[in-house]
């Protein structure tokens, strides 16, 4: 007996190392080895969408799956309570609506929905690979696809070598016999890329159905300065941090406190949806409880010991990488978790704007507050003008974009911060982070602060009149103490007392008010003389006018009392060609008071200043000729001001050169601009000593809050300020900021990188390519075509990749994450599109790594005509019954394989994996699962023969009424074999009644066919309106061609 047992024994360990050595080289399929997924993972099998079921259960993913956790079976941490957790959280998660949608149908019906393929592929595969895709999750969550694909690459590769070196200086070799195994398994980049987009997909996704949660845990990770780990080896340094990660969840989830000293924790609850309590250490201690029901109330993670490089906020993992590149040394990849690199909603976009804006605007934005207030007080002063110009010219509403767009932001805004929330706590770090990236808007100087309205020249050009001008410059010389004797205003009058005159209109005014003795009643009758402080102002007369006066004969003793020439004094002043002397005498009896005369545009101007409490001089420019005035006028030399304000005693003072007035004496030099509008209005300096306190080039914040009124600055100047003053880089920034978030007000839930703020906006190819067809108008919102909204979109949705929108100009979707972003046009009826460069976003992905921009093939293939099929063709008489007959015709996506990789750089790097790509993809129709054509949509869409009918039901259907002057008889087309084999005479009516998918292939199918004109019918159309649009388009085409109408 027991040398039976001893033969049995031999035979057994002679088979079995017979067996080691043929499983050592055997080719083993991990696709055809899938297990029973956990219960917990069940609710999440049950809400995929079938393609991705079977990738994920039998295809190449699924073999990924396998392959991959194989190798990592020895070293993967087993963590069962982590596992059983993590199935619950993926299936509520999946069971979010919104996250993933239940309706699928369009063209995109097999990639709508959330992408947890790689998470069914794990769960069907093993524990082990459920471990391996927890860290595809970690990867994924901080560094980019590129550099996570690279990590997977040395991971796999020393894993490999690892697995061999244990084998072979292991003493029981057949102890190693399945790692062995799973080591010779190819691992390739592109399945790894597949992998790793999957997770990358599933994160987006987690963080959309978990957003309050995860809000609060980028709240915590923005004030933390935490490394994951120092190991420069990569290989050692990854695994100790996934498997201290797994470790801390697994003894958290059990109810067991963990504290930590570096990031790995921090990473798997964020990258795995999980939340546990958490304890921060610091000067103070923060709790922060996050009531995430999977975890007892014991379980709190202590964030201990913290490090002092504060410019990494958050929780940071550098790695160098071997792989990333064709040749070269290592690249080391330095990511964080935290405001630094997250994604986040286009509403938290705009606050990250807005801290942009307002640490450009400096002291007047100090706080939020201050900001929204200037904000604010500007909007007010344009809502009136924007609707006025809006009704006048007839344009969009939205044609002052960019400032609308921040107005609106900051109303937003300002409700959250009225708030005490996450949110409120959330945007004030927004704030921060942009005032931190003012650069992203205002890289070269910019305008200054509330786009440079506080210049004092702007302010004076802003102003509704001179009276405001003077206003406003008498406040600014007042806050620096400049006084009249030195220092005066010089402004352009536009009153109407001057107004049809052919005399200068410059004035001067006082900065301050000059002392002057005024009388004041006491006890009745009696007056009493004081000195008072009194503004002034100059009304201009020149050399020429003072010699017509003097040479008056009604400038006698008594003419400056009585004139016999009636109006003749004043006359001279005003009129140099006149004299009085050309005039013949009056008598006494006719003497006329100079007070009469009042109604002379100088003694107007005079009244009018006395009418503002002011006293009013004569200013003289000493040059007479008009020459001379013309040049020298402007810069004020040589001018002479008056001392008296009566009139005609200042014009005699004039001409016999006695000047008395100890404030303004003559002088022979230019005066000297200090601030203002030299045009305009402005201050000038008397006196060139250098020892005075000049003005800044901008008011002080009280001086422009109270010009920022109604009544004192001109809406209506605001605006064309605003509107046409500039052509600044800083404006094209804003108007790239007003097209992103236009873009994205159509795409609900989609997101962008932070990453993006690393850059200025106007720099990205999409924006420049815009900016050089030029706008009519600054504040016009940039006009992007389909490629230029696509080349934005990546870019966002990245932070990072930049395409040229020429590479993609015959791009129709671009699937990149959890989102599909595809042109309106492939997702409605066509006869109601707008405008194919409106995209809308799309929750799924069409299952390839990075960004893929989709292309058609060059060419369209067409089902040929099927002679055996003659009697289904029938094209009855079209009788005016709308039905649809289409209803089993479906649109389908499918890929040719030809991918061609991108230039995402301005650098040119040559990393090994392109993270974007063109990928030519058929959209094909089937007809009750025949195949009936492959089609390019976007161009059938945009192309001349396809009409639309506007006009809707007003009559019954007759014959008579579709009369489009031919004999030609109506018939119906029900069915694909009768489209494709129309008929000659008559006019095809395609019956897709209210069936807009069939509508759309119909259209696409007959676009196709040489000699057609497509006319897409509303849901009631205008019959005798179709005759007659058919009548026309057959005179434009000379007769040679075929009107199908598409009901």
């Amino acid at each position: 007996m027991a040398g039976t047992i001893g033969k049995i024994t031999a035979a057994l360990n002679s088979f079995t190392n017979e067996n080691t050595f043929a499983l050592a080289n055997l080719s083993f399929d991990f696709a055809l080895v899938k297990v029973a997924a956990p219960e917990e993972y069940g609710e999440l099998g049950a809400l995929m969408s079938p393609q991705r079921k079977r990738n994920a259960e039998d295809g190449p993913l699924h073999q990924t799956a396998r392959k991959l956790g194989a190798l990592f079976d020895d070293i993967a941490p087993n963590t069962p309570a982590l596992f059983t957790a993590y199935g619950k959280r993926v299936s509520e998660i999946a069971r979010e609506p919104e996250v993933n949608p239940r309706e699928r149908t369009g063209i995109f019906a097999s990639q709508i929905g959330v992408d947890s393929s790689s998470i069914w592929a794990a769960v069907t595969s093993g524990s082990s690979a459920i471990a391996v895709h927890l860290l595809s999750c970690m990867l994924a969550r901080i560094f980019t696809g590129p550099e996570a694909i690279s990590i997977w690459v040395e991971l796999v590769k020393d894993r490999k070598a690892q697995i061999r070196l244990r084998h072979d200086d292991s003493m029981y070799k057949h102890e190693h016999d399945a790692a062995l195994l799973a080591s010779r398994q190819e691992i390739t980049r592109d399945e790894i890329a597949i992998w790793d987009n999957s997770a990358r997909a599933w994160l987006q996704s987690g963080d959309q159905a978990r957003i309050l949660q995860h809000k609060q845990l980028m709240l915590i990770l923005d004030n933390l300065s935490l490394p994951v780990n120092n190991d420069e080896n990569t290989f050692e340094n990854v695994m100790t941090t996934w498997s201290s990660a797994m470790n801390a969840m697994e003894c958290l989830l059990k109810g067991m406190p963990q504290r930590v000293n570096n990031g790995s924790a921090i990473i798997g609850l964020s990258a795995w949806h999980l939340y546990p309590s958490l304890a921060v250490l610091g000067d103070t201690v923060t709790s922060v409880r996050q009531n995430d029901a999977l975890f007892e109330d014991t379980a709190i993670l202590t964030i201990g010991l913290q490090f002092e490089n504060k410019s990494q906020h958050g929780v940071s993992w550098s790695l160098p990488l071997s792989c990333l590149q064709y040749y070269g040394d290592p690249v080391r990849a330095s990511r964080s978790i935290g405001r630094e690199n997250s994604r986040i909603s286009i509403d938290q976009f705009e606050h990250i704007i807005l801290g942009c804006v307002f640490e450009h605007w400096g002291e007047f934005a100090e706080t939020p507050e201050d900001g929204l207030k200037w904000l604010a007080r500007m909007e007010l002063l344009l809502s009136d003008q924007t609707e006025a110009r809006e009704a006048q010219n007839g344009r969009n509403p939205q044609y002052v974009l960019w400032f609308n767009s921040l107005c609106s932001a900051g109303r937003r805004l300002r409700a959250i911060l009225n708030t005490s929330s996450v949110e409120s706590d959330l945007a004030k770090q927004e704030l921060n982070f942009g005032r931190r990236r003012e650069s992203f808007v205002f890289r070269e100087g910019g305008p200054g602060p509330l786009f440079g309205i506080p210049s004092v020249k702007v302010l004076v050009s802003l102003m509704e009149d001179e009276e405001r001008r003077i206003d406003l410059l008498r406040k600014v010389a007042q806050e620096y103490s400049l006084d009249s004797a030195n220092f005066i205003i010089r402004y352009k009058t536009t009153l109407s007392s001057l107004s049809n005159c052919q005399r200068p209109q410059i004035e001067y005014a006082s900065v301050a008010g000059v002392p002057v003795l005024d009388a004041q009643e006491i006890q009745g009758q009696r007056r009493k003389k004081r000195r008072v402080q009194k503004d002034r102002r100059w009304v201009y007369v020149t050399a020429e006018e003072v010699d017509h006066f003097a040479k008056c004969n009604c400038t006698s003793t008594k003419g400056r009392l009585y004139c016999l020439n009636r109006d003749a004094v004043l006359r001279c002043v005003e009129n140099t060609t006149h004299s009085c002397s050309d005039e013949k005498a009056s008598t006494s009896s006719t003497a006329v008071h100079c007070d009469e005369l009042s109604h002379t545009p100088l003694w107007k101007r005079h009244d009018e200043i006395k009418s503002f409490g002011e006293d009013c001089f004569l200013v003289l420019d000493t040059y007479g000729s008009k020459e001379s005035r013309r040049n020298r006028v402007a810069i004020g030399e040589r001018l002479r001001f008056s001392s008296g304000t009566i009139f005609e005693e200042i014009f005699e003072e004039f001409t016999q050169d006695t000047l008395n007035d100890e404030h303004y004496p003559m002088f022979d030099r230019p005066l000297h601009f200090i601030a203002g509008h030299k045009d305009l209005a402005a201050i000038f300096r008397i006196d060139d000593s250098s020892n005075m306190t000049a003005p800044g080039d901008d008011a002080s914040k009280e001086i422009v809050e109270q010009a920022l009124k109604p009544g004192v600055l001109a809406p209506e100047r605001l605006f064309e300020y605003l509107y046409e003053g500039w052509e600044d880089p800083w404006i094209e920034n804003l108007q790239a900021y007003a097209a992103v978030t236009k873009i994205y007000s159509y795409l609900p839930h989609a997101t962008v990188s932070t990453s993006v703020f690393s850059r200025t906006i106007g720099d990205g190819a999409w924006c420049r390519s815009a900016s050089s067809r030029g706008n009519e108008k600054w504040l016009c919102p940039l006009r992007l075509s389909l490629p230029e909204v696509f080349s934005c979109i990546a870019l966002f949705d990245s932070g990072i990749y930049d395409v040229s929108p020429d590479s993609i100009s015959h791009a129709f979707a671009v699937s990149a994450g959890n989102s599909i972003f595809v042109s309106s046009g492939l997702l409605e009826d066509p006869h109601r599109v707008p405008n194919l460069s409106d995209v809308r976003r799309i929750t799924g992905n069409i299952g390839k790594a990075g960004i893929s921009f989709l292309v058609a093939p060059a060419i369209s293939k067409m089902k040929a005509i099927d002679m055996e099929n003659w009697r289904l063709i029938n094209h009855e008489p079209f009788a005016g019954k709308l039905e649809d007959n289409f209803h089993q015709t479906s649109i389908h996506l499918s890929f040719t394989g030809y991918n061609l990789p991108l230039k995402t750089e301005r650098k040119n790097r040559h990393i090994v994996d392109r993270p974007a790509s063109l990928v030519e993809t058929i959209v094909s129709v089937h007809d009750r699962g025949l195949w009936i054509a492959d089609l390019n949509l976007v161009e059938t869409l945009t192309f001349k023969d396809v009409e639309q009918l506007e006009q809707e039901f007003q009559s019954g259907f007759q014959e008579a009424e579709l009369n489009d002057g031919s004999d030609d008889d109506e018939q119906a087309i029900d069915n694909w074999d009768e489209l494709l084999d129309l008929p000659h005479i008559s006019i095809p009516v395609v019956r897709t009644h209210k069936n807009w998918l069939a509508r759309l292939a119909v259209t696409g199918v007959l676009w196709n066919m040489e000699g057609c004109v497509v006319v897409l019918l509303p849901a009631e159309p205008c019959w005798s309106c179709c005759g007659q649009l058919i009548l026309a388009k057959r005179f434009l085409e000379a007769g040679d061609v075929r009107v199908v109408l598409v009901t």
